[in-house]
């Protein structure tokens, strides 16, 4: 019993409980990723609006072909970020404390966006000439374009390896919804597709723009330098391979089958690779929350990096079989309420595309958080630059025929292509993983040098 003189004792949790709480709540990891996911829950959320109201505003046949340029926008925006998301963030996170380290980095990899600024306004001349449905629609390859530039000079990268997450995808969430309002706003009409682009890309501008003020005020800019652009070029060659080859069988399917179909058969398989899309894009918060921190483990504790990527797997893996089989029984009820009235032959679509989301889950984690960590990178490259490219043939020679059924049929056995070789391949550095083990060490590539 307490004394006259004593403090009364207030009970409370354990000690042991109250230190579990403090460390939860001190643990940077679970911090960032709660950060990306309430940002990206923002970001997820505009899609969800910005379909079902084009789909409906636009209808089937215009809003096919406001879903090609879009589709071209994504794709041709992956030539500018040239994979600069996964080796411009690896090296920035390596530096990080190295201020004149990472205004090389910096300058090195703004230069290599500006020289790959040219390919891609190539690419939309290219465009007038190669797919009908834009042929005509001067206006949609232009904002596309636009669209385009903007999302890939987005700094993302920079303040992914600084582990600032909230500078990273408040501006790029802040720029999607200032386009869903507008759209809401002023597209009215059939004839609007235009227009909707050009709002799509006033977002993405106003996104890019705010975080490039960020990165210069965080790093004063450095003068641009064309040997050190060519180097960043060099040096993330590996990954752009991958980002781009990676489009050739997600984003750019669309596209591909507006050159042999017409915008209504656009439509309904656009509608249905939306939602497994947005599905997919929904694991990209924790992959992004965990990569620097994998990266930067390998070399200090490698069983925790480990520990670390097993968790990414299994969820994600867990999470992508109860998102298909929600696809596969919803459907019925999913397709319409998304898209509206005339677009009936996308519940197909989307049960045959269900799939795709748990293998894309499995490729992500085994792939960005593992193979690309530990320097695995160019084999990671190849195996999708591999699957892109038969993608592409086979979308060109057999989908024609009959696209609906056979398009995501390919899209689903490419993915599950990809899987089984990463699965292959990691089984190949079987004693790289025993010595991180082990050593809790591991030998990381060569530091790009930008000098």
């Amino acid at each position: 019993m307490s004394g006259p003189d004593e403090p009364p004792v207030i009970a409370g949790p354990p000690c042991g409980s109250l230190a579990r709480l403090g460390a939860i709540a001190r643990n940077r990891t679970l911090h960032d990723v709660l950060i990306l996911y309430g940002v990206h829950g923002m970001v997820f959320l505009v899609p969800l609006f910005t379909t079902p109201f084009l789909a409906r505003v636009l209808g089937p046949s215009e809003w096919g072909a406001y879903a090609i340029a879009q589709s071209f926008a994504i794709w041709t925006s992956m030539i500018v970020e040239y994979g600069f998301v996964l080796t411009g963030t690896r090296e920035i996170a390596r530096h990080r404390g190295q201020r004149a380290r990472l205004r090389r980095i910096v300058a090195g990899v703004q230069g290599a966006k500006v020289v790959l600024m040219v390919l891609n306004a190539l690419l939309a001349f290219a465009t007038f000439f190669i797919a009908p449905v834009l042929s005509v629609r001067p206006w949609h390859v232009f904002w596309a374009w636009v669209w385009s530039i903007a999302q890939g000079l987005s700094p993302l990268w920079y303040f992914q390896g600084r582990e600032q997450m909230i500078r990273a995808v408040v501006p790029e969430g802040a720029g999607r919804v200032i386009a869903l309002v507008a759209m809401i706003l002023f597209v009215r009409m059939p004839e609007h597709g235009a227009l909707a682009l050009a709002l799509q890309a006033f977002g993405a501008v106003t996104g890019s723009g705010v975080g490039l003020y960020y990165l210069y005020k965080d790093l004063p800019a450095r003068q641009l330098s064309l040997r050190a652009s060519f180097r960043s070029l060099s040096f993330g060659f590996s990954m752009f391979l991958y980002r781009i080859a990676s489009t050739f069988y997600t984003v750019l399917n669309v596209f591909l089958l507006g050159l042999s179909s017409g915008p209504l058969i656009v439509s309904c398989f656009a509608g249905a690779e939306r939602l497994t899309s947005l599905a997919i894009a929904s694991f990209w918060p924790f992959w992004r929350a965990l990569y620097p921190r994998v990266v930067r483990n390998l070399a200090n504790n490698a069983p925790e990096a480990l520990r670390q990527v097993r968790l990414a797997l299994l969820t994600t893996t867990l999470v992508g079989i109860a998102i298909a089989l929600a696809f596969e029984l919803a459907a019925p009820y999913l397709m319409p309420l998304f898209l509206g009235t005339g677009y009936d032959q996308s519940i197909s679509v989307l049960r045959l595309l269900a799939p795709v989301v748990p293998l894309a889950g499995i490729t992500g984690a085994c792939g960005i958080l593992l193979m690309v960590p530990l320097g695995r990178d160019r084999a990671f490259s190849y195996i999708t630059a591999i699957a892109g490219i038969v993608n592409v043939l086979v979308a060109l020679t057999l989908v024609p025929a009959r696209p609906l059924l056979r398009m995501p049929v390919l899209v689903v056995t490419v993915e599950a292509f990809i899987t089984l070789a990463i699965i292959w391949s990691l089984r190949r550095i079987k004693a790289d993983i025993l010595a991180l083990h082990l050593k809790s060490a591991v030998r990381l590539p060569t530091d790009l040098d930008m000098e």
